[in-house]
């Protein structure tokens, strides 16, 4: 239903709708029923090949998988969370080349209650865990009455409802980390928490940053993966969308493929 709903998006001029689109669509393409599909994604990923070529050239590394029930996350309610000496420091959303009006419209309701999940749970759970306390966590929330039909509704719907926040994953605190919004070029001192000179405790005491982005941007685009890129041109040019099985394959195909693993 929601690839149907994706692709309806997709045939619409305005750049932003099909961006949208994508996410939906990519996003239900990561659920998997099956472990050989599992296996089969993680050999043919070309971020898991690099992340195994350099950990083969390390003299001991752990490695672990871990399957877990799916939870199902509107694309616009993940946020990159850069924390630095415990304090959490600046939010961005995640999918930054994408405006969502329905996010903007929650701002204030979302912002407060990660913060607050951040300082009840996420910060106790990591404490100690990285050098100096830095890292970039990855959170998202679970949206009551939210999907594909309101994502591009520009007031506040009163039947959403935030629900479970979850830690997607923690990142280390490099520039190799996308700063989503955020320049580590520019701001690495906003990011570090570093750039009014104040105490440690005066730091965590300030609110950190959130930066949505406010209007769609131009040319995003291009900047979308080579072999997503294709499927959606394959789609553009179509003069017909059949919004049925045989559709979806055109989202479906994009698999970034990696060397054969020896």
């Amino acid at each position: 239903v929601r690839i149907a709903a994706a692709l309806r998006l997709l045939q619409q001029t305005d750049e932003n709708a099909k961006l949208v689109a994508l996410s939906y669509a990519s996003m239900e393409l990561l659920q998997f029923t099956a472990a050989q599909r599992v296996l089969d994604i993680f050999v043919g990923s070309e971020r898991c090949w690099h992340d195994m070529e350099l950990a083969l050239v390390q003299d001991s590394w752990d490695e672990a998988l871990v399957a877990r029930r799916w939870v199902y996350l509107e694309p616009d309610m993940e946020f990159r969370c850069f924390v630095s000496g415990g304090c959490l420091t600046a939010i961005s959303q995640y999918r930054h080349l994408i405006h969502f009006p329905r996010l903007l419209a929650l701002r204030d309701p979302i912002y407060e209650s990660l913060v607050a999940f951040f300082d009840t749970t996420v910060k106790i759970r990591l404490a100690g865990l990285f050098p100096g306390d830095r890292y970039v966590a990855d959170l998202a929330v679970e949206l009551h009455a939210g999907d594909i039909s309101n994502i591009l509704a520009d007031t506040e719907l009163q039947e959403v409802a935030l629900g479970r926040w979850w830690c997607i994953e923690v990142n280390p605190f490099y520039e190799t980390t996308d700063g989503c919004l955020f320049s580590w070029n520019k701001e690495r001192l906003l990011l570090e928490g570093s750039d009014s000179g104040e105490s440690h405790d005066r730091r965590c005491a300030r609110r950190p940053e959130l930066r949505l982005r406010e209007r769609p941007a131009k040319g995003a685009v291009s900047l979308v993966y080579g072999q997503w890129k294709e499927a959606l041109e394959a789609l553009e040019h179509s003069e017909d969308v059949d919004i049925s099985a045989e559709s979806a394959v055109l989202i479906q195909s994009p698999v970034p493929r990696a060397p054969t693993m020896p």
